[in-house]
């Protein structure tokens, strides 16, 4: 919510200024065409002040739409800072840097001659340049200098890319018709719609993935991962596998009394459940409705084990729950990690958590006793196989003790997509990836047979390979999955209290 400003002193000495001192001021500019359009005014007002404020140093702005503030005539400002503090639900502060031509918007109001500052704020699900809503539910509302909306304004001249890793939609495969629009794409806003599903245990019988049975709360995922080998599924709901993948999500509303059914019946035989076989279970989406929690909550009634692999923060919240399984030997997750670049990470990723957040999601599992692990993947040849040793080494200083890896596969529209991706962001980049990509999938952009898909094939690809398992040693990590126990599973009646 914006606990602290940063900006330059006329000297051009950087200064810091916090919200809770009542000394605090806001370099405002009210007038650009003033001689001196640069002013210092007092920032909102304390509890302990006596003053015709508002309490606070911010205002919604949904609060200004409904009229809350019209009664103090507030001015729109702008609120001229290098960068901006906001502190996460652990109390631990986060800076976040602005570019030189953006503002935080701001409001002035005046009472009895008296005048006061306060930051515009607006939720985290409206806002497009940061995607980090798990550190705190309201941010600064970020200008550009005409005044106008930075992110409005991105969204109307490159709406199709901005949070997005897939900019097209390509035809269906399974469709005879295909819809093309001409002229620039408007905004595309996320939708979802409710997937009835009747059951929520999907089985498999690939040796390439670790587990045979897994539940998925979610159909698309709002991450946006351009490379995403689900891409694909969508096509079976009448979808693309591009934008439409990323912006038309399936929730599986029942799955948590689904999950519970199969679990009770007694052809169920115990066995270990992974989340996020298919799509995230953490994806944005799920901070609100929390299915994948309730399901966690069934799971932990019953001591079914459950395996999770995630790029999202967001799976902190959960941390009791999935304690609570720990104590039975009955949990691990695996922290999905592409690249520490948070540059190149919100362009691959877009929507899902940035680096460092991952990495201290993997500490505070580790910290509550939850076995985690870092999943490298995927990599992709030419662009981030470097960063295995740093990758690893940073986990394992943040707790994780077990490290797997995945190479870049690119089934069906998703290699067009990719391809599509490099030109837009990597275009020097694009010719030596591809030739990569190409050497280990014995020419093509992709193998769908068991043992190769998810390893490749080639001098080059056996260096990478050989690269994570002497890095994962010398940093003293496993190349496995913790074994997880169903001996201590228990049926429990729908109508039966537990305290785990």
């Amino acid at each position: 919510m914006c606990g602290g400003i940063e900006f330059l002193s006329f000297e051009g000495k950087p200064i810091k200024v916090y919200f809770p001192n009542p000394k605090a001021v806001l370099p405002v500019i009210a007038d650009r065409d003033s001689a001196s359009p640069l002013q210092f005014i007092r920032w909102g007002r304390r509890k302990e002040e006596v003053a015709p404020f508002p309490q606070g140093g911010w205002a919604r702005r949904s609060s200004l739409r409904s009229g809350k503030w019209d009664s103090y005539r507030p001015k729109k400002i702008l609120i001229s800072v290098r960068g901006f503090m906001e502190k996460d639900q652990s109390g631990v502060s986060h800076w976040f840097d602005l570019d030189r031509e953006n503002f935080v918007e701001g409001i002035l109001v005046e009472k009895n001659g008296d005048q006061r500052a306060y930051v515009v704020t607006e939720d985290a699900s409206a806002t497009s340049d940061l995607q980090e809503a798990y550190i705190h539910p309201r941010w600064p509302s970020v200008v550009d200098g005409a005044g106008e909306r930075a992110a409005a304004q991105r969204r109307e001249t490159n709406s199709a890319l901005k949070g997005r890793g897939s900019a097209e939609r390509p035809p269906n495969r399974f469709e005879k018709l295909e819809l093309r629009l001409e002229g620039e794409a408007s905004a595309v806003r996320t939708e979802f719609f409710e997937d009835h599903a009747r059951t929520i245990i999907t089985k498999n019988d690939s040796p390439d993935v670790g587990f045979d049975t897994s539940v998925n709360p979610y159909r698309g995922c709002e991450h946006g991962c351009v490379y995403c080998y689900a891409r694909p599924t969508h096509e079976y709901l009448g979808f693309s596998s591009g934008l439409d993948f990323e912006s038309k999500i399936l929730v599986k509303k029942d799955a948590p009394q689904l999950l519970r059914k199969d679990l009770e019946s007694p052809r169920w035989v115990p066995k270990v459940i992974a989340m996020s076989g298919v799509t995230d279970c953490y994806q944005p989406v799920e901070r609100d409705l929390r299915i994948t929690r309730r399901c966690l909550e069934v799971l932990v009634d019953f001591r079914n084990p459950v395996a999770i692999v995630t790029k999202n923060h967001l799976v902190t919240r959960d941390v009791d729950l999935l304690s609570e399984l720990a104590r039975w030997n009955a949990a691990a997750v695996f922290v999905s990690v592409t690249t520490l670049d948070s540059d190149l990470a919100s362009k691959l990723e877009p929507r899902a958590s940035r680096p460092e957040f991952r990495l201290q999601a993997i500490e505070a599992l580790a910290q509550a006793g939850i076995p985690v692990g870092v999943l490298v993947a995927p990599i992709i040849p030419g662009l981030n196989e470097q960063e295995i040793p740093e990758i690893l080494k940073a986990a394992y200083d943040r707790g994780a003790r077990r490290a797997g890896h995945v190479m870049v596969r690119l089934p069906y529209q998703v290699k067009d997509l990719f391809q599509a991706w490099l030109s837009r962001h990597f275009p020097e980049k694009k010719d030596r990836v591809l030739s990569h990509i190409l050497e280990m999938r014995d020419g093509n952009m992709n193998q769908s047979s068991f043992g190769q898909r998810m390893k490749g094939q080639g001098p080059y690809v056996d260096q990478i390979h050989q690269l994570f398992t002497l890095t994962a040693q010398k940093v003293g990590m496993l190349a496995s999955s913790p074994p997880l126990e169903t001996c201590h599973f228990r049926k429990v009646p729908e109508n039966q209290m537990t305290l785990f």
